[in-house]
């Protein structure tokens, strides 16, 4: 019997620790912007969002999004950045840093179009294990 309590208890403790999802349309902008042209609605009529969970996993690590390649912006939690571009693929990358925070670098291929933005949400588990994955 103590044995299940013990399980349940702890169970409860960590599901706090692992990141929730940010609405859109409460995440804040990012502090430090990288590539301020890719922000503009002239960088071209697709748009990218990507958004950083909230909570305590990954708190303290910073993740810096690209675009091809290019360092758009440094996200912290609860944090979002909308990129715009040209239709067509792409690859959105994550830097996460310090090398503590766990892998240095996710990638992900979409698919930008004018007729829906792309959003991708950026997670962390109980483990540390950060996910760059399509949302909405």
């Amino acid at each position: 019997m103590s044995y299940r309590i013990f399980v349940v208890l702890a169970a409860a403790l960590t599901a706090g620790c692992a990141s929730t999802p940010t609405p859109a349309d409460s995440a804040q902008p990012p502090e430090k912007v990288l590539a301020p042209e890719v922000l503009a609605a002239g960088g071209g009529p697709a748009r990218v969002l990507v958004k950083r969970d909230s909570g305590f996993a990954g708190a303290a690590c910073k993740h810096t999004v690209l675009i091809d390649g290019k360092p758009v912006a440094d996200l912290f939690r609860g944090q979002a950045v909308t990129m715009y571009t040209q239709p067509g693929r792409h690859i959105i990358g994550v830097n996460v840093t310090p090398f503590l925070c766990g892998q240095s670098l996710l990638e992900a291929e979409v698919l930008a179009s004018e007729a829906a933005p792309v959003v991708l949400r950026l997670s962390a588990d109980i483990n540390g294990t950060v996910r760059l994955g399509p949302t909405n």
